[in-house]
C-alpha cells in the first residue's frame, strides 16, 4: 500500500512541475515562429513584439484586454510600437509576461519592434504609482506597467529612446 501512494505522489509531483513548464516551452515557441515567420497573415495579428536582453524575455504585442488574457503584452489603443513617442505596454505580473519587471535596473536596454523596424530603449525611471495616478500616460517614452500586490498600486518601468 505504502508503494501505492508514493508512486502516485510522484505521479503527481512530476504532473505539477511539467505542466508549467510545458505551457512556457509553448508560448516561447509561439512567439518565436511568430517572430521568425514574418509572414503576413500572422504578424498582422499583433503590433509587434518586445525584448528584454538582460532576462532574454520576448513577447508578443497585441493591442487590447484581450492580450492580457493570452499571457501577452497589450498595448494601449493609442500607442505605435515605432511611430509613436508616447508608448504604454501593460501586462499581468506572471512568470509568463511582466514578472521580471521587478529585477530591471535603471540603464537596462528593452526593444521594441514592429517586425521591421527596432527601438532600442533605456530605463530611465522604476516608480509605484496609484492606480488613479493618470498623468504617467502623459510623459514621452515608453512605459512598461503591471500590477503589485496591492490592487491600488501599478510598477511602472519609464524608458527613454537610446
Amino acid at each position: 500500500m505504502l508503494k501505492r501512494i508514493i508512486k502516485i505522489l510522484l505521479f503527481v509531483s512530476v504532473f505539477i512541475l511539467f505542466i508549467p513548464s510545458y505551457n512556457k516551452y509553448k508560448l516561447d515557441k509561439k512567439i518565436d515562429d511568430v517572430i521568425i515567420s514574418k509572414s503576413n497573415n500572422i504578424t498582422s495579428l499583433y503590433e509587434g513584439y518586445i525584448y528584454i536582453p538582460k532576462f532574454n524575455y520576448k513577447n508578443l504585442i497585441k493591442k487590447g484586454d484581450k492580450a492580457l488574457d493570452e499571457n501577452l503584452v497589450s498595448m494601449h489603443k493609442l500607442s505605435d510600437p515605432i511611430g509613436g513617442s508616447n508608448i504604454i505596454l501593460s501586462g499581468h505580473n506572471n512568470k509568463y509576461v511582466f514578472h521580471k519587471l521587478y529585477n530591471l535596473v535603471v540603464g537596462d536596454e528593452i526593444i521594441i519592434s514592429d517586425f521591421n523596424i527596432d527601438k532600442r530603449y533605456i530605463v530611465n525611471e522604476i516608480k509605484k504609482v496609484s492606480i488613479d495616478d493618470s498623468y504617467i500616460f502623459n510623459i514621452d517614452g515608453l512605459k512598461l506597467i503591471t500590477c503589485t500586490n496591492n490592487n491600488q498600486v501599478r510598477l511602472v518601468v519609464i524608458c527613454i529612446e537610446k
